[in-house]
């Protein structure tokens, strides 16, 4: 979208022809008569836009607070901050004066670091910015938040005490997840940015390069599923890796290194969130549960008595066996197994190709971890622990 676009879907007739959109897709109006129904009054590039934003507004609804009213640009709301996420890392914010939002996009990061101070919000995509600025008014933030189209690299570092970046990882219209390739690229960032600063990065990324004394690594889950990597510095660092599990707002910190007791798969099957698995905090885990390593298991855990805990969600294993498909097709078989969902760590096993050959038909639920064990593919059949929370019901550890 271009400035001129944007700039004209914040004006009346703009905002007037996006309520008409969203009426008309309500209405289950076929895309092609409803782009026909709109170029009765405008031209085909104001009409694709309201068409467009009329789209994006309904994928927005949960994500962000006033969707009916925010203006979206299509690749900035799906890169946007899932609101649990960022109202989770805007907390970190709370004991600073402003903040700089770098890399501001449509405003996702900007409304939850509003809540806790004001914002300098710098977008150099001039049509971001435009719509940036629209969405902090319509969802009545724009007193605490300054909206500017810019370059962060050439903004002076204390402009804001501290900041948060999250750099553009699309370059050439491909993903990259390596922290060198985003664009400012984190060593920019780093060189540019506050002392205090919060850096989103990918997921997957190796930043380890980059985790020393005064930075440090966070990851973050939400509901299960794996959102973004932070990197920490200054007073917004912590000492130690952690892994943040949302939404019961739990925190595990720890080494990576701590060694922990290895195990024979019995008895309890402890599957850690992802948050907890990519920071690596596993071994940590294990220590603070009273659980075991499975030495081959990719970060499964063992336990000899059941364990309650928001970082991992816990399964009773009812039997364990070297994997062969005739072998487990018997044992569901025997059990009875309805549903059956599978969970891998460590092996090699396809496992949707494995469900597809077993076809169980019973009614009882249970799940099938696919693991290594002295060298060999192994299969352990679990039952879900029903009285034990799961991770999007569990609270803080005590």
């Amino acid at each position: 979208m271009d400035a001129a676009t944007a700039l004209w879907l914040t004006t009346p007739a703009g905002l007037d022809a996006c309520r008409d959109a969203g009426l008309l897709l309500a209405g289950g109006t076929k895309p092609h008569r409803a782009i026909e129904k709109l170029r009765r009054t405008l031209d085909p590039v104001r009409a694709a836009a309201a068409w467009e934003n009329a789209l994006l507004r309904e994928r927005a609804v949960g994500r962000f607070p006033q969707p009916d009213s925010m203006l979206f640009v299509r690749e900035a709301l799906e890169q946007a901050t899932s609101r649990p996420v960022a109202e989770y890392r805007a907390r970190r914010y709370s004991g600073f004066a402003s903040v700089l939002d770098w890399g501001a996009g449509i405003g996702g990061d900007s409304l939850a670091l509003a809540k806790q101070t004001k914002v300098v919000a710098l977008d150099r995509d001039g049509a971001r910015a435009i719509l940036h600025r629209h969405n902090m008014a319509a969802t009545g933030v724009a007193e605490k938040v300054l909206t500017i189209r810019g370059d962060g690299r050439l903004v002076h570092p204390l402009v804001a005490p501290a900041a948060f970046v999250d750099p553009d990882r699309r370059i050439m219209g491909r993903r990259t997840i390596e922290p060198a390739l985003g664009s400012p690229s984190l060593d920019e960032v780093l060189s540019r940015a506050p002392v205090h600063v919060g850096v989103k990065l990918a997921p997957a990324a190796d930043a380890s390069a980059w985790e020393k004394s005064g930075q440090s690594l966070e990851w973050i889950s939400c509901s299960g599923e794996l959102k973004e990597q932070v990197l920490w510095r200054g007073d917004l660092s912590r000492s130690l890796r952690q892994a943040a599990v949302l939404p019961a707002g739990a925190v595990l910190a720890g080494d990576p290194q701590e060694l922990a007791p290895e195990g024979y798969p019995e008895g309890y099957l402890l599957d850690p969130d992802p948050a907890v698995t990519c920071a690596g905090l596993a071994p940590v885990l294990a220590q603070i549960t009273g659980s075991a390593l499975l030495p081959e298991g990719g970060g499964f855990l063992v336990s000899r008595s059941p364990v309650s805990s928001p970082f991992a969600c816990c399964l009773e294993i009812i039997a364990e066996f070297p994997l062969r498909p005739e072998r487990l097709k018997t044992e569901l078989k025997a059990l009875n197994a309805g549903p059956v969902e599978f969970r891998k760590r460590h092996s090699a096993i396809d496992a949707e190709a494995l469900r597809l050959r077993v076809k169980t038909r019973g009614d009882v639920p249970l799940i099938v971890a696919l693991t290594r064990h002295e060298g060999r593919d192994h299969g352990l059949i679990c039952r879900r622990i029903e009285s034990m929370p799961t991770m999007a019901e569990a609270v803080d550890l005590p």
